[in-house]
């Protein structure tokens, strides 16, 4: 018997006032995924993201994540921000950045940390490979590094579902394969989304690729061609150099 999908979008149209963002978009994402979230400026993606974590609520149209309602969606999503937007002089050491993850599964968010919270974490740097980073302040980071911060940060809330926006964006291309090998190995206990422009990097990764600019399309990496590019993004656009 199959199994329904871990987030479905049926329909779901959204606008800012007379703007349209989303036009009758369907998306079914299964269990185990790794998804590719590519788009242009403005086509919607940071939309249907704020709507996956229930940040905001579709004018028309249905969305189900793990079959339950909108207001439980949060505990099983993990999300990761573009890190440029993270405040690195804040005076914090790497594992209390990590830890803070935890203060969302706690009833009050002023509780303190308990020995349990302290194992995650601890376990988690360790998956991520920043154990030895535990001590260190975020100022004092690399771009690559503060990226595992802020994945670790996300996965101390055992979440189903971990979704990130440009986790490579400003770092180099030594630091991205070694993040996308991470969110490989990762892919093996949950479902991985990843919003990104480098089609083609990410193509050797990635189950599926949705490309959304208003309406949503999904193909298969390997079957993605310049022209299908062109159309979702609007210009000329070289044939994806797809990587082996």
């Amino acid at each position: 018997m199959p199994t329904a999908p871990i987030i479905e979008f049926k329909q779901v149209s959204f606008a800012y006032q007379q703007l349209k963002v989303l036009d009758k978009v369907d998306l079914q994402i299964e269990a185990g995924e790794f998804l590719g979230l590519v788009g242009p400026n403005g086509g919607g993606k940071s939309t249907l993201l704020k709507l996956m974590l229930g940040l905001l609520q579709p004018q028309s149209g249905q969305i189900n994540i793990l079959g339950g309602k909108p207001v439980e969606q949060a505990k099983h999503l993990g999300y990761v921000p573009q890190f440029a937007s993270f405040p690195r002089d804040y005076p914090i050491a790497v594992a209390e950045v990590v830890l803070s993850g935890r203060l969302g599964t706690h009833k009050h968010w002023w509780s303190r940390y308990k020995a349990e919270d302290k194992a995650i974490a601890e376990e988690v740097m360790q998956q991520t490979e920043i154990s030895d980073l535990a001590g260190r302040s975020i100022d004092q980071l690399s771009g690559g590094q503060l990226q595992r911060v802020l994945i670790a940060r996300a996965l101390v809330t055992q979440p189903q579902v971990l979704i990130l926006d440009e986790p490579t964006a400003n770092i180099d291309h030594r630091a991205e394969a070694d993040i996308f090998d991470l969110l490989k190995t990762l892919q093996q206990q949950r479902t991985i989304i990843v919003v990104s422009h480098d089609i083609g990097f990410i193509s050797q990764y990635i189950s599926r690729v949705a490309c959304l600019n208003q309406t949503l399309l999904c193909h298969d990496p390997k079957s993605l061609t310049g022209g299908d590019i062109q159309d979702l993004y609007h210009h000329d656009v070289q044939a994806i150099p797809h990587q082996h």
